[in-house]
């Protein structure tokens, strides 16, 4: 259950990232950072997630720094989703900014859940690059 949720906190954002450009899916920002909150409540210190299919083997884990990171970049994450929600933007880029916003909130959390090198190099990456956009 615990690894479940550290993997839901990671992906939630990816997942959401293609219905992003929808001129309906103003909340789905605000929406995808509420696992992440989630798991730094529910889940345990010292929790490890491993996928050694994807990129050298990526490590997810939760110790208590990265507790406190999560719930306060979770936090930060959903206040500036609900402030982009609530209020009124032009229509024409509204939805690349969702696209953008969700890639670099999954870059964040990544780069705060990694427990290996090449994991926190590739949420680094991915959040410095996509906040670029």
């Amino acid at each position: 259950m615990s690894q479940a949720l550290l993997l839901l906190a990671w992906l939630t954002p990816l997942l959401v990232a293609p219905w992003a450009l929808r001129p309906r899916a103003r909340w789905w920002a605000a929406a995808a950072a509420v696992p992440a909150l989630g798991a730094a409540l529910l889940v345990p210190p010292g929790t490890e997630f491993e996928l050694p299919w994807l990129l050298l083997g990526t490590h997810l884990g939760l110790d208590a720094t990265g507790r406190l990171f999560l719930l306060s970049g979770a936090f930060i994450w959903l206040v500036a989703g609900l402030y982009r929600a609530l209020t009124p933007a032009p229509e024409a880029g509204d939805g690349r900014f969702r696209l953008w916003f969700l890639l670099a909130m999954a870059g964040n959390r990544l780069l705060v859940l990694a427990a290996h090198l090449v994991t926190f190099y590739l949420g680094f990456a991915l959040m410095g690059l996509s906040a670029y956009g």
